[in-house]
């Protein structure tokens, strides 16, 4: 009996270790359907070149002069989703990555880093996690049993590239589109290391996408780790995205108090001639650990607070569509919901996504 312990620890790791079930249909028995003919979502623009399929910005953009620092993160899946419906009763997922293994980085999981996340559709709950798998190489293989017709959404790796994706269904089968969402537009998301994806554990609970499952909207993340400088560039592309609102979460050390103070407001200023209907959200300026963790941050906060109260106070009527998103609404009050000192877990996503949605469906008439 004294071993006992032993062997159940051993039984669990080798469970732990084991490859999620893989069927003995052969490749060559099903159809094989390229991530170019598939639904994509979370990219505003029509991939020109094979490169920029996979891409969260087209080339010509990543080329300009004042986004080369995000150029590579630029070149990343983070927020890509697939999304339709298959009658097939099995659903064989094959991608492939730039980068070679080990995947897992610092504040990032191998299966947020490099792995997929499925999930299902059911019409009583909503989208459900269904099945994931981490990667073991650079080319990976997750089968999937599947309810034919129902809906499907496949996240793509946050912080790798995606070379290739494909997906093999029964011959006799087919994929079409799910059904519409309920906003016709989508949402922009343009921020630091926070709208990135760190430390979320895998890509279905970056607090992006799962604000999209809350509000059953697309979301183009915009997110780039220590970045998030709102650039000339990237001024010209969230004013050239038909969007239903764009959300600003800037927070982080790349940015001093006078550089916000000298680029905040020109950069809404302008982005809200442009597109003057477009509800505009911006994140307080926080830590994840809470008011008080880091006094010296303060300053940053008073500013986005303040320079939201006096945009709406020099003409209301103008910004009438500018909202704020507070601060202690994406705090979880007993600091679980922090990984490190400046990013979120799974907890502390879901309660940014639970905070900009509710001042969403305010903004957008959504209740």
């Amino acid at each position: 009996m004294k071993r006992m312990p032993w062997l159940l620890c051993a039984l669990c790791l080798t469970a732990f270790a084991r490859a999620p079930w893989k069927s003995d249909v052969p490749d060559a028995d099903l159809k094989w359907i390229d991530g170019s003919q598939l639904p994509l979502e979370g990219r505003s623009f029509a991939a020109a070149t094979p490169d920029d399929l996979y891409a969260r910005l087209p080339a010509e953009l990543r080329a300009a002069p004042d986004l080369a620092i995000i150029r590579g993160m630029a070149r990343t899946s983070t927020g890509l989703n697939f999304r339709f419906k298959t009658d097939s009763d099995l659903i064989r997922v094959r991608w492939s990555l730039a980068n070679n293994p080990p995947y897992a980085r610092n504040v990032a999981t191998g299966l947020a880093h490099s792995g997929i996340d499925v999930y299902s559709w059911f019409s009583e709950h909503g989208w459900r996690f269904w099945l994931n798998d981490f990667p073991r190489a650079r080319t990976n293989t997750l089968d999937v049993m599947w309810v034919p017709g129902r809906a499907c959404t496949i996240y793509l790796p946050v912080f790798n590239r995606v070379e290739s994706f494909s997906v093999g269904i029964r011959k006799t089968a087919s994929i079409s589109k799910a059904r519409p969402h309920a906003l016709g537009k989508p949402i922009v998301v343009y921020g630091t290391s926070m709208v990135n994806g760190y430390s979320s554990s895998r890509p279905g609970m970056l607090w992006t996408s799962i604000l999209g499952r809350m509000l059953d909207v697309e979301i183009i993340n915009q997110g780039y780790s220590g970045n998030g400088k709102l650039e000339e560039s990237m001024l010209g592309y969230l004013a050239d995205t038909d969007a239903a609102a764009y959300c600003f979460l800037c927070c982080g050390e790349q940015q001093t108090i006078e550089t916000m103070q000298s680029l905040y407001r020109p950069f809404l200023e302008r982005l809200h001639r442009r597109r003057p209907e477009v509800p505009i959200l911006i994140g307080e300026y926080y830590w994840v650990n809470g008011p008080d963790a880091f006094a010296f941050e303060k300053p940053k906060r008073n500013f986005i607070a303040d320079l939201v109260a006096e945009l709406k106070e020099s003409d209301r009527a103008f910004w009438k569509n500018l909202h704020i998103v507070r601060m202690k609404d994406m705090i979880v009050p007993d600091g679980d919901g922090a990984f490190d000192y400046a990013h979120v877990n799974d907890i502390g996503a879901k309660q940014i996504a639970t905070a900009f949605a509710n001042v969403l469906r305010r903004s957008l008439d959504l209740d």
